[in-house]
């Protein structure tokens, strides 16, 4: 499953990729992210490391949503991936 997830993006240099998840907080059912503060969660998606290494990471619950806002507005050019699968579980 890995690799053909990987060849629908190939070619394509996303600055984000993100997937659905379940999570804790909402009795483990299925949850559809997006890119968005309340919409995501840290483990739901991945950055292109110089990218992330842009945006501050701050210690506040809502940390994830932070991020994910500060990273829209400083890279609204970057090409975003979503992978319509669970694959991350919030515990």
């Amino acid at each position: 499953m890995a690799i053909a997830q990987h060849k629908r993006i190939k070619g394509v240099l996303p600055g984000i990729v993100y997937w659905d998840m379940v999570h804790s907080h909402f009795n483990y059912q299925y949850f559809r992210t997006a890119i968005g503060n309340g919409q995501i969660d840290m483990g739901a998606f991945a950055t292109r490391t110089e990218l992330a290494k842009r945006v501050p990471l701050c210690s506040r619950f809502e940390a994830d949503g932070i991020f994910i806002e500060d990273f829209k507005r400083k890279f609204p050019q970057e090409h975003r991936v979503k992978i319509d699968k669970v694959l991350f579980v919030h515990n």
